[in-house]
């Protein structure tokens, strides 16, 4: 059967180079993809700072600010967290922020989601169906929770427009201590909505399990679309990292992450081998505080932290490290477990890594199961064969990922919803 061309609307907070997380890495090779098999794709963004071209996107941000206001209120949507902030404490007063002012770039990053994204989530819904209320979609992608508002505004407001959300990651994933305040508040949006989209996709089998168990989506409304990213390896390492065994983390100074789980790992390594350097690169909220403990361990000669890095330093310190460790308590996916296996660093990961799934021949602990973790990365530092035999296999595994294949599956999820909705 021959199909037309789709034209497609990404409604996302980020596309690279405009990224906090992986969002923004995912939404550029979804549209990537797409555009490279013959489809129209469009991504609306609340606000891009001003100077920041981004292909194929455009910025609501005249609209976003014409409706935004505290109490905008969305029929249907009962959503009554204006700020991130605790609602008893004192806010001060915001006016229109620089949402996107400060970004990943070699200056300088920092958040691009300030205290009052909640409001202007509810003003992105009233700016996006203006803007469809003129163009013709054949769909409408949500990423994430910030686009849940939307949904629900344009049940009424454009209802034969099919809804897909694509979900990088819940709050359930987010938070992997106790849900509560403004993450609750979320939480319960994303089990009140998601179910009611014309289609759910998520990253991961791992992923798919926590929307069924956490937001009581029916299985088989959900189509699993493994990641994958344009990434190509340099040779080229840090030559202050060519001596010794090096290993290698690199994410988010979160919890959820596991970068507590991963300061006390190391502990147990460097006792019993004492050459070990470990390498985190990445920052966050939690960055003061492991360096702290860091020190106070007297460990710095270590554990080294690089901060946040761009691109080609990210791939020498691939090319610097012998293992590659990825800790997380809750991680949908896990793309740098693909960047390192490219930069031939064999990976071991807890066993709530979603990337597993295409790569299941990576070895994998428990998360908080510290004295397992400790014991594999010495066991793979200290026999070069079994580290050789791993990357073998992963590579392997790895080479038969086909990007193409995955972002086919959502085309064929378009069309199927498409007709689907023509029927109602």
């Amino acid at each position: 059967m021959n199909l037309k061309p789709l034209n497609i609307l990404i409604l996302s907070w980020e596309n690279y180079p405009m990224f906090a997380g992986g969002l923004g890495f995912l939404a550029n090779h979804v549209v990537n993809e797409l555009i490279k098999q013959g489809h129209s794709v469009t991504v609306a963004c609340p606000n891009i700072p001003t100077g920041l071209k981004i292909e194929n996107t455009v910025d609501l941000h005249s609209l976003v600010k014409k409706y935004s206001s505290n109490d905008i209120k969305i029929d249907g949507l009962d959503f009554k967290l204006n700020y991130f902030k605790d609602p008893d404490a004192k806010v001060k007063k915001r006016g229109w922020p620089d949402l996107f002012s400060n970004y990943h770039n070699k200056a300088k990053k920092t958040t691009l989601y300030p205290n009052n994204t909640p409001i202007i989530t509810k003003a992105f819904a009233f700016a996006v169906a203006e803007f469809i209320s003129q163009k013709s979609f054949d769909v409408v992608i949500g990423m994430d929770w910030e686009t849940i508002p939307t949904f629900v505004h344009l049940k009424s407001a454009s209802p034969n427009t099919p809804f897909i959300f694509y979900i990088n990651a819940t709050e359930f994933d987010r938070n992997t201590d106790k849900i509560s305040g403004a993450a609750r508040i979320i939480a319960d949006m994303e089990k009140l909505h998601y179910k009611d989209a014309d289609a759910v996709v998520s990253i991961s089998n791992i992923s798919k399990q926590m929307l069924c168990k956490f937001c009581n989506i029916d299985e088989n409304v959900i189509t699993v679309i493994f990641n994958d990213l344009n990434f190509t390896p340099i040779e080229n390492n840090f030559p202050s990292l060519n001596k010794g065994k090096n290993v290698l983390f690199i994410g988010r100074m979160e919890s959820q992450k596991g970068i507590s789980f991963l300061l006390e790992t190391a502990t147990k390594v460097l006792l019993v081998d004492p050459q070990v350097k470990f390498i985190i690169a990445g920052d966050g909220a939690k960055m003061p505080q492991t360096i702290t403990s860091v020190a106070e361990k007297e460990l710095e000669k270590n554990i080294l932290f690089t901060g946040w890095l761009d691109s080609q330093d990210k791939k020498k310190l691939y090319s610097s490290c012998d293992l590659f460790v990825m800790p997380s308590p809750s991680e949908p996916f896990g793309l740098t477990a693909l960047e390192a296996i490219r930069s031939k660093v064999p990976v071991i990961a807890s066993n709530t890594s979603g990337f597993i799934g295409i790569i299941p021949s990576t070895p994998t602990f428990d998360y908080y199961d510290t004295q397992a973790f400790a014991q594999q990365i010495l066991f793979f530092l200290n026999d070069k064969k079994a580290s050789e035999e791993l990357l073998a296999k992963q590579t392997a595994e790895l080479s038969k990922h086909s990007w193409s294949d995955e972002i086919g599956k959502l085309v064929d999820l378009i069309n199927k919803v498409k007709i689907s909705k023509k029927h109602v």
